[in-house]
């Protein structure tokens, strides 16, 4: 009997550091993405960056590149109409974003600067935003047509 408990025992922690390895963000570049397309030419050249939140406010999103030195680089060049963002969210203590890649309903807002700013805060040169609401993520991933955003 004392023998069956203990497999049993590992049984179960086999299984539970299964599921969390089974859960873990996929940290070589795994993750989903925001495309956003019809961008009207005269904000070709421009950089763009990308906030989310859902309705309940607990958890957001942003777009964000992990490959700049500082960080902090949030903001995505606008080429041919278009500009495709990594996604990625915080953790519950705001100090690591994290690829993301779940199934979630967002309002997203994207604003757009007239040049790169600084480790990604704001320059004081917002050109324009536009609000997206209700946008379903799928895999982590969603596309938008300029024309169906809001300012």
């Amino acid at each position: 009997m004392t023998n069956k408990r203990k497999w049993l025992g590992i049984l179960a922690i086999v299984l539970v550091f299964g599921l969390m390895v089974a859960g873990c963000d996929d940290s070589d570049g795994g993750g989903g993405y925001f495309t956003l397309t019809g961008i009207p030419t005269q904000y070709n050249g421009m950089f763009a960056s990308l906030s989310g939140l859902r309705g309940d406010f607990d958890y957001n999103i942003m777009s964000y590149n992990p490959n700049n030195p500082e960080h902090e680089d949030y903001h995505f060049l606008i080429s041919n109409g278009s500009v495709r963002f990594p996604i990625y969210y915080d953790d519950s203590n705001f100090l690591e974003a994290i690829r993301y890649s779940g199934n979630n309903t967002f309002n997203v807002t994207i604003t757009i600067e007239q040049k790169q700013p600084p480790y990604g805060y704001f320059t004081g040169e917002l050109v324009t935003w536009r609000d997206f609401l209700s946008v379903q993520f799928t895999n982590g991933s969603a596309t938008r047509a300029w024309s169906t955003g809001r300012q």
